[in-house]
């Protein structure tokens, strides 16, 4: 196999097999290709369903540039060739960008190992896009994506996902009250009260955290050793630490 020349240049389509679909049943993999993510998929291509002795798991969409990440979708179906049976359509993945790789990488490490262990990495990458999202609505809007978001705001983005995460993750935790009863004396400890005064403190460190980040940016930013963070928010990074260690800390 040829060593690549060129990467990260088109979009690299991923998917997982599906448990009962397999290659005795199925010999043709089918992708299909949406610019709007709930309709109008187009058959794209049709590949076989092994390659090598292994069922294929990804395909390159080399008429997408990897800039049209955000704007295209993917879905595929598994069909027989002879019989005309298929099975799907099931979800596929557009592989990471080597940015977005480093801040889920970021990202998860930050997350309790309670959390993140659970968790795959495109399920982290949702986390943030999310919080992206969070940070465009507030004002002034934006419209900023994984490829243009300007450097001086990874950090809101990564506490934006953090929250998001913790927040999504340790619900299911704080549904469970804990009661405890032994000779007469008891205990109830309600988590769930115990969770929501930390996420109000915590969401409101991080709103005065944004309205500072959005209300305008400086010409260049501020430098604190290797966090680059924009001139208004330099005395606020105590507050940046703080959260990350409140939200780091959930579930263990």
């Amino acid at each position: 196999m040829a060593l690549p020349i060129n990467l990260y240049t088109n979009v690299v389509v991923n998917w997982v097999i599906p448990p009962g679909i397999t290659s005795v049943v199925y010999d043709t993999i089918n992708i299909y290709r949406s610019s709007m993510e709930a309709q109008n998929y187009d058959l794209m291509a049709s590949i076989p369903f092994l390659s090598g002795g292994n069922p294929q798991t990804s395909y390159t969409d080399a008429s997408q540039g990897i800039t049209t990440k955000g704007t295209v979708f993917y879905t595929v179906i598994f069909s027989n060739s002879l019989t005309g049976a298929y099975n799907g359509p099931y979800l596929a993945y557009k592989a990471l960008t080597p940015r977005e790789q480093r801040l889920v990488l970021q990202l998860r490490d930050s997350l309790s190992r309670f959390i993140s262990n659970t968790l795959a990495d495109e399920e982290i990458r949702q986390y943030l896009e999310g919080a992206i999202q969070g940070v465009n609505v507030y004002s002034p809007t934006t419209s900023f994506t994984f490829f243009d978001l300007p450097q001086s705001l990874e950090p809101l983005v990564l506490l934006g996902g953090l929250i998001f995460g913790a927040s999504m993750n340790m619900l299911r935790v704080g549904f469970t009250d804990i009661q405890y009863s032994d000779q007469g004396w008891s205990l109830n400890a309600n988590r769930m009260d115990k969770m929501g005064q930390t996420f109000d403190r915590v969401l409101k460190m991080y709103n005065e955290l944004l309205a500072i980040a959005k209300l305008d940016y400086a010409e260049g930013p501020q430098s604190i050793t290797t966090l680059m963070v924009p001139w208004g928010m330099g005395n606020k990074l105590g507050n940046i630490l703080e959260i990350f260690s409140i939200l780091g800390s959930a579930g263990r």
